[in-house]
């Protein structure tokens, strides 16, 4: 069974400081993209024209640094690049971010009621783990309290977002 609740003002405030971080992160990982994929091109393109010019002077007529067709190819190829980092910025916001900033402004949380499959404990890190029949979230950390308190096939409660399907905890 599954139904929405509104969500506590410690819930909105993670969605709020997990929007935050990852638009911060977004920004800056779109802005180095494009300036490498801008930069990089052009600088080495411009490099290996002089380096051409110097070491072999006899492959340039006056006629071709007229040649706009050279100048063409270039702006051509930058629009393109810019054009396919910019559907890749707006494919990943629609992922990620604006599911982030659809949880916050409906302020709605789903709490998914379901079945324990499977309980595990990984020795190497010292936690425990529930594996759920659910249709968000496969598995949860638990604490060692509620690993011994719950079976497996006992019903809890999971909370997450709607949209973005960030987990908020159990219950």
């Amino acid at each position: 069974m599954i139904y929405q609740e509104k969500m506590d003002k410690e819930e909105l405030q993670f969605l709020l400081k997990k929007y935050r971080k990852d638009r911060t992160s977004f920004l800056n990982t779109f802005r180095s993209i494009l300036l490498f994929f801008l930069l990089v091109p052009g600088a080495g393109g411009i490099f290996m024209e002089m380096y051409h010019r110097k070491n072999h002077p006899e492959r340039y007529q006056p006629e071709d640094l007229q040649n706009a067709y050279f100048y063409l190819t270039y702006v051509v190829a930058t629009i393109i690049i810019v054009i396919l980092i910019c559907l890749t910025a707006w494919w990943v916001y629609q992922r990620g971010l604006l599911q982030l900033v659809r949880d916050i402004k409906a302020g709605q949380k789903m709490i998914e009621q379901t079945v324990i499959t499977r309980k595990t404990h990984f020795s190497s890190t010292n936690t425990f783990h529930f594996y759920l029949k659910s249709t968000r979230k496969l598995s949860i950390e638990v604490n060692g309290e509620d690993y011994n308190k719950f079976q497996e096939e006992d019903e809890i409660n999971i909370e997450y977002a709607p949209h973005s399907g960030v987990y908020f905890g159990y219950f």
